[in-house]
């Protein structure tokens, strides 16, 4: 079988040598070294496993990723390799709406200087101090609260209907909130922390054509099990994986109070960005009556 040097190699890829080294140098590949020169050889196997390196630097993942993703390979499980996309396709949306906003910021500051003639560095500087700060909280998203743990007994629970349990009165809320929204057929709506799907599959039971958002992976697989023909994406509130004015009206059910009092107006900024004009937003959530409650609760 014959084996490529490294040159042909790059140049098949259209890559650097270099590069092919620093792959190496980071445990991605292992080429053999011919014995008696020590130069490195390749096979059409380790081409191919060159060419999905170059494929996903391509499209911007990190090389700590990627040496993730032909583990999974290795060990036979290609399956999972999407999953890994889709965390690259939430990653490339959440930079996206940062560099969005960094260009509101810099359109901000031009006319600011236009309008002083001359540039004003002290406004310059709260503006884009206030820009540094909310894009911090962007990017303060976790998930803590294991909902990949949950997701395979969570329509258990909300079925059940506990009047103990913090889902009482769940199948009410999703109920009337559908009510409220009022969706016409002609309509497109958006499930943001669509969890199983529940509240998505209730448009979608009346013809709506809907997309379900989710944070976690196995929530997301559940809803996709219950509702293979519906959009699904993973995502979370503070980068919607969706572009400008996609939908006629967003709803979001038990998922809102998860987030920060300082990450709340920036989701509610991403909504506007993708609701279309006119349309409408509607959320069911808890309420707390006051501090005293909820430290009791």
């Amino acid at each position: 079988m014959r084996r490529m040097q490294i040159k042909e190699m790059a140049e098949r890829l259209g890559i650097t040598p270099h590069a092919i080294r620093y792959y190496e140098e980071k445990g991605l590949i292992a080429p053999p070294k011919e014995p008696d020169n020590r130069y490195r050889t390749f096979s059409e196997e380790e081409a191919w496993r060159l060419q999905t390196i170059v494929t996903l630097r391509r499209i911007g993942m990190p090389v700590s990723e990627i040496k993730k993703v032909l583990a999974e390979v290795d060990r036979g499980h290609e399956h999972v390799v999407t999953r890994y996309l889709e965390l690259q396709r939430a990653a490339t949306f959440t930079e996206w709406v940062r560099l969005k906003h960094q260009l509101e910021i810099i359109e901000q500051m031009i006319q600011n200087g236009e309008q002083n003639s001359a540039p004003s560095w002290d406004d310059w500087y709260r503006l884009t101090r206030h820009w540094q700060e909310r894009e911090q909280w962007r990017l303060k998203w976790r998930d803590l609260w294991a909902f990949d743990q949950q997701a395979e007994t969570f329509d258990q629970r909300v079925e059940r209907n506990d009047p103990l349990d913090l889902y009482a009165e769940y199948d009410h809320a999703l109920q009337t909130l559908t009510e409220w929204i009022d969706a016409r057929p002609e309509e497109t709506g958006l499930d943001l922390g669509a969890g199983t799907g529940n509240l998505a599959g209730r448009f979608f039971a009346n013809g709506i054509r809907m997309a379900a958002v989710e944070q976690s992976a196995e929530m997301l697989r559940r809803c996709r099990e219950k509702f293979p023909a519906m959009t699904t994406k993973l995502g979370n509130f503070l980068a919607i994986p969706f572009s400008d004015d996609a939908f006629d009206f967003i709803v979001t059910s038990f998922a809102f109070h998860h987030l920060r009092e300082e990450q709340k107006p920036l989701a509610l900024e991403e909504m506007h960005r993708v609701l279309s004009p006119g349309g409408r937003i509607g959320i069911v959530d808890w309420m707390i009556e006051s501090n005293e409650t909820f430290h009791a609760w």
